[in-house]
């Protein structure tokens, strides 16, 4: 439902000129047609889109207004219990204290997933079949060559 609505916004957005966005929402009307979306909600979609204002959709306003600040700072982790505590108690101690370096910006903590050793292991099988089977296809290769020189020898 949402993503017809989002991609007439964005031509909405984009395109200024009123004759080219019309050919936009044009293209846009075919190709969710193609994938089955429904004609009503096509046509509501592009119509809320061309109501919506162009200087609410290019202004991202809608954190300002839920008070959160322009400055975001990210703390990345792998997964470990003892990181996830001390990544907490940083961030609510940047809230508590008024630190001057990041008294205006917001602290995310966010978790990269540790490597896995399937994951790992079935990337390199993967590779060791692929370069097999172009070491067979080599092998067919030369024989029907060998094949044919014979034959015309």
């Amino acid at each position: 439902k949402n993503i017809p609505y989002s991609l007439a916004r964005r031509i909405r957005g984009i395109v200024t000129d009123r004759k080219e966005r019309v050919e936009s929402y044009i293209k846009l009307r075919t190709r969710l047609l193609q994938k089955a979306y429904p004609k009503l909600l096509i046509k509501d979609a592009i119509i809320k889109a061309e109501n919506t204002p162009r200087e609410q959709i290019l202004d991202s306003g809608e954190s300002k207004k839920r008070g959160e600040t322009d400055e975001i700072t990210t703390l990345v982790t792998t997964h470990n219990q003892l990181l996830d505590k001390t990544a907490a108690k940083l961030t609510n101690l940047a809230k508590e204290a008024n630190i001057n370096c990041l008294s205006n910006t917001k602290l995310i903590h966010s978790k990269r997933q540790p490597p896995n050793l399937k994951r790992l292991l079935a990337r390199t099988n993967t590779f060791k079949r692929a370069h097999e089977s172009s070491k067979s296809l080599q092998r067919q290769k030369m024989r029907s060559l060998r094949q044919r020189s014979r034959q015309l020898a």
